[in-house]
């Protein structure tokens, strides 16, 4: 198969060793206590200054870095978000941000408008508050999120939802899914929960099973589509990988004749994790 220009790249800065693509976590510090977060450790010690930071930034684009992902804890926890922002830009990277949406005022979101990122991508867990405010254990912290993401989409910035599917909230995908198509943002979801820092895991708490996402792409894949090719597991994956397999084949619509297949790849996969060969790294 030919393959496009895209893949080409991609190729290439593997063979080079350049950090073509980097997430960087600018601070543990968060607003919110999400159930399912793997971050146990929230006062912030060890933050890079930023000055130190804009040293590192001169670092990664003189080694090639195109797309830099900013993320935390909560990025507008920082009070120097701004500006860590303004220096990345100058250095011409392609920037996403990952942020609860609650610090977002309408002065940062025309402070956004001037940085230009690439996507703004919000954390949503249920179109209604009951469910969302229940994970991440405030009060009001779906409002607060709703009322960023229009703030966003107002402003035309690229914005995306994002929901990590959990036993919590599963039903609300359709939900989502539509709410973001109305408002003219992009849905993204996922099943990959993590173990925690601190060595807990809330993924046994708060994730699906393989039943439960099983069934869920059985709901809500288009039964005449075939799955993509069975995917080598012959080798180690790690954890967001593993499930990111089963989540494209979802979002792909891809099911149909091929649940049987299907149901083997997830299997296996849970096979490796108890074998230990499934890691943890963050998707």
């Amino acid at each position: 198969m030919k393959k496009d220009a895209y893949n080409r790249i991609l190729e290439k800065t593997f063979d080079l060793k350049i950090p073509f693509a980097v997430l960087w976590e600018l601070t543990y510090r968060c607003n919110l206590s999400c159930l399912h977060c793997y971050a146990t450790n929230r006062d912030g010690k060890g933050e890079l200054s930023l000055r130190e930071i804009e040293a590192v930034l001169k670092q990664l684009a003189e080694a090639g870095c195109l797309f830099l992902t900013f993320t935390g804890g909560e990025i507008f926890c920082r009070t120097d978000l701004v500006p860590i922002l303004r220096s990345a830009k100058s250095k011409g990277f392609a920037l996403r941000l990952f942020t609860n949406g609650t610090l977002i005022t309408p002065e940062r979101a025309d402070q956004l408008v001037e940085i230009e990122p690439l996507a703004v991508e919000f954390s949503l867990y249920s179109r209604g508050p009951a469910i969302h405010d229940r994970i991440t254990g405030k009060k009001g912290s779906h409002r607060q999120t709703l009322s960023a993401i229009r703030l966003c989409v107002e402003r035309q910035l690229n914005t995306v939802i994002k929901c990590a599917l959990q036993k919590h909230n599963r039903a609300e995908f359709r939900s989502l899914r539509d709410f973001a198509e109305d408002i003219g943002a992009r849905f993204v979801f996922d099943f990959m929960l993590v173990p925690a820092d601190d060595g807990s895991r809330p993924m046994a708490r708060h994730g699906l099973s393989e039943q439960d996402i099983y069934e869920f792409i059985r709901t809500h894949a288009a039964p005449d589509r075939r799955l993509p090719p069975r995917p080598d597991l012959s080798a180690p994956l790690c954890g967001a990988e593993a499930l990111r397999l089963v989540h494209a084949a979802a979002l792909a619509g891809e099911l149909g004749e091929g649940a049987a297949e299907h149901g083997a790849v997830l299997t296996e996969i849970h096979s490796q994790a108890a074998a230990g060969g499934v890691g943890t790294c963050v998707p």
